[in-house]
């Protein structure tokens, strides 16, 4: 062993060897620890943020943009450990960051879209969003897209660039909702007595609120039909429910007291009795 240290040619080399092994034990090292460290000072700061009462929607963003941020930090002081040269690594980063900011430009796009839902709020985390892409309840809204479970339990994963800049409509941001139900009614129908009878069905309704108003307007009116359409208020968690019951219980109650549903009908005629007329 002492000949081959003391060689010319295997000397340099073994010293060399054993110097680039403890850079790159202490290399794993950093990055091992400082990864565990990242995840503990992650968890900690969120539950601090939950403690200062944070809106959810915010804390998961910010979660995962200073994760990337310090594991590229970690990733960095591992390779410096490594003795490579700062300027090599800055220059590196500069080239990789434009390759990829001109190949993921959408990505970007992505990233700039999730900083102004976090910033402006549309909505947060629990909300019933719906937008041209799809619809569900937000459960996070990450760097570069927004999870949204629908009501048959599926995940959407929406990019956030396409929420940020298109009509969205929040369904739960306010915790009231009014309730609108439409009838067609026969021709022959007494409007004052189909409104009577569908304000008691919406008064009778566990979940109707009674200090709200509860009406029914005439929408349209033709030859054969009558349109009306029952407006009352709900909170909004109870609206499906509502909804449904009011449609059940208006036809039961309006066939009971002789009121009929228009339905649309159509004659055919064969050209055998329209020559005979």
């Amino acid at each position: 062993m002492e000949k081959l240290l003391t060689s010319p040619f295997w000397g340099p080399l073994i010293r060399d060897g054993v110097n680039f092994l403890k850079h790159l034990l202490i290399a794993l090292l950093i990055y091992i620890i400082g990864n565990y460290i990242v995840k503990k000072f992650l968890n900690l700061f969120e539950s601090r943020l939950r403690k200062r009462n944070v809106d959810e929607t915010a804390i998961g963003f910010i979660h995962s943009l200073l994760g990337v941020i310090l594991k590229i930090l970690v990733v960095v002081i591992a390779l410096t450990a490594l003795q490579v040269p700062m300027a090599s690594i800055t220059a590196v980063i500069a080239a990789a960051s434009l390759s990829v900011g001109l190949a993921l430009q959408g990505s970007l796009a992505n990233l700039a879209g999730g900083i102004i839902l976090v910033l402006f709020q549309p909505f947060k985390v629990g909300d019933y969003v719906v937008s041209a892409e799809a619809e569900g309840t937000v459960t996070k809204v990450d760097l570069l897209a927004t999870s949204l479970v629908t009501p048959d339990n599926r995940l959407v994963l929406v990019p956030n660039s396409q929420i940020s800049s298109r009509t969205l409509v929040n369904v739960t941001a306010f915790s009231q909702r009014r309730v609108d139900v439409g009838v067609s009614l026969h021709q022959d129908s007494d409007p004052e007595r189909a409104r009577e009878l569908l304000v008691q069905v919406a008064k009778l309704q566990p979940q109707t609120l009674q200090d709200r108003p509860i009406d029914v307007v005439l929408t349209q009116r033709n030859d054969a039909s009558l349109s009306m359409m029952l407006r009352f208020w709900v909170n909004t968690g109870d609206y499906w429910q509502a909804y449904w019951k009011v449609l059940e219980d208006m036809k039961n109650v309006l066939r009971a007291e002789g009121i009929e549903y228009f339905v649309p009908s159509m004659r055919l005629e064969s050209k055998d009795t329209m020559n005979e007329k």
